[in-house]
């Protein structure tokens, strides 16, 4: 049986992209296929056909490694190339080590899935540092539009300018998970291109009964960063707090600005509030999923699919989320949830007034979003498309 190697930043989990990669795993074993993971981690991964290369303890190390590149990195991933002898390589999330991952794989048949804009975007927002959406496209633009220091659009373009040609020669179809990313990826010169969005696990498939609570609660599942507008979320909490004062938002995740949050409860006497809980497997999650009245997801950045949204929505979960990116793909507007701009701390918060204040729309939205969801991006139908295209490779030299 034929042989597949995902690559991946970390073989951890730790978001949306992990989840894809993990649900594809799962199908090709099923499959029958035998199913590699190779990945760059803090520290060695001992689960079986799971290949890691730890990374230097130095932060600065690494990130000169990321934009210039190591000969000790590439000769790694060669040497494990020749040992697996892949037939299809599925390329994840790449962003710590481009230069040497796409230098090595240029003899193998590869899917590049773009999860982000990491490959367009010198921050990695994908729009400008005000939420307005952006042509992308790495250059000193990038410094001049205020969005990155001048150092860093330098670096993004010399490594863009290094990087660019291997990623399109050595990538056989660019997998798009959003039609958002697709239209970028088109209008950046990337041919082989083809739409298929990202599924939820089977376990968000299973019958779902909604309990009744004694206060309002509010979910936020991600990370706790600016690009995910935390700040929108914990400022719009203010507004919430007028017509709801016993409301409960729980936020899932960690990150760089918990320390932010925790300093913002305390300063608007919040305690009572807000419930931090830190990074949360996946059963917890479904759970959290279902017991919420209102998932929230107000980020800045130009999220390409925003599978926590969709997961929200299979558990009958309306939303009120930013319209960018690939958002708007899986959320309908006044019938699922709500769309608000980026930054727009009172429209966030009016919003989910709205659907706190009627248990009948909630309880319609979620209906609606849950049928949505196991119609468009059911698990079967993500599996499917994962394997469609590694069978397109293989069959590609029949």
């Amino acid at each position: 049986m034929a042989k597949i190697l995902l690559i991946n930043d970390h073989s951890g989990f730790s978001g949306g992209g992990d989840a894809a990669l993990y649900l594809e795993k799962q199908a090709l074993e099923e499959a029958g296929y035998e199913v590699y993971v190779l990945a760059f981690d803090k520290e060695a991964n001992e689960h079986q056909r799971v290949i890691s290369y730890v990374e230097h303890r130095s932060r600065i190390v690494n990130k000169v490694r990321k934009f210039l590149g190591s000969n000790n990195i590439s000769e790694f991933i060669r040497k494990k190339l020749e040992f697996i002898k892949p037939d299809v390589i599925h390329c994840h999330l790449i962003s710590k080590y481009p230069i040497d991952v796409y230098e090595s794989i240029s003899k193998y048949r590869v899917i590049t899935t773009l999860h982000g804009p990491n490959f367009f975007c010198a921050t990695s927002w994908g729009g400008l540092m005000n939420g307005a959406p952006c042509e992308q496209g790495i250059g000193l633009k990038c410094f001049r539009r205020g969005c990155t220091s001048l150092v860093n659009a330098s670096l993004y373009t010399y490594l863009t300018n290094k990087l660019w040609n291997n990623l399109k020669s050595n990538t056989s179809i660019f997998h798009c998970p959003s039609r958002n990313i697709y239209s970028v990826a088109h209008r950046l010169g990337l041919e082989n291109l083809t739409y298929k969005p990202l599924g939820i696990d089977s376990a968000f498939e299973k019958p779902v009964i909604k309990p009744l609570s004694s206060r309002p609660i509010l979910l936020y599942v991600g990370a706790i960063s600016e690009v995910k507008g935390i700040k929108v979320l914990f400022k719009s909490l203010l507004e919430i707090k007028k017509v709801f004062p016993n409301f409960l938002l729980k936020v899932a995740g960690k990150g760089i600005l918990l320390d932010w949050c925790k300093n913002f409860v305390i300063e608007y006497d919040l305690q009572d509030n807000v419930e931090f809980l830190g990074f949360v497997d996946r059963h917890t999650v479904k759970e959290l999923y279902i017991e919420a009245n209102v998932f929230l997801m107000p980020s800045i950045w130009q999220e390409q699919f925003g599978l926590v949204g969709v997961e929200a929505l299979a558990c009958k979960t309306p939303c009120v989320a930013t319209n960018v990116g690939g958002i708007p793909e899986w959320l309908q507007h006044g019938q699922s949830g709500y769309l608000v701009p980026p930054h727009a701390v009172n429209e966030l918060a009016d919003a989910t007034i709205k659907l706190l204040r009627s248990s009948t729309m909630r309880q319609n939205f979620g209906e609606y979003g849950r049928s949505f969801v196991l119609e468009h991006y059911g698990a079967s139908k993500y599996k499917s498309n994962m394997l469609e295209l590694v069978e397109k490779l293989l069959k590609s030299d029949e």
